[in-house]
């Protein structure tokens, strides 16, 4: 915990809370357990979903829910941008 948590805020990340809580939303989603998770870990590398499953994936989910999140704030992110677990969390930091 101590070193997502430390490579969270030195992106920007705001609240140690609030960064596990999406740490594990992630966890959940791609059932996988949150310690394996490291904020450099890419969407679409090392969290990427087997063959065959691309649409239909905790990745998607994930990534549809923060974008309905900017859309209902009118925000102007890229979507596009977040490419790591460090992205998901700071982007969600901004929302």
């Amino acid at each position: 915990e101590r070193e997502f948590l430390a490579e969270c805020f030195s992106t920007g990340a705001q609240n140690a809370e609030f960064a596990l809580s999406l740490r594990l939303k992630i966890a959940d989603s791609l059932g996988i357990p949150a310690e394996k998770l490291a904020p450099s870990d890419r969407f679409d590398k090392e969290l990427k979903p087997p063959r065959g499953w691309e649409h239909d994936d905790g990745v998607n989910v994930l990534l549809l829910d923060l974008q309905a999140a900017i859309d209902r704030k009118g925000l102007a992110i890229d979507i596009k941008k977040v490419q790591s677990v460090r992205d998901y969390v700071n982007t969600w930091a901004k929302v």
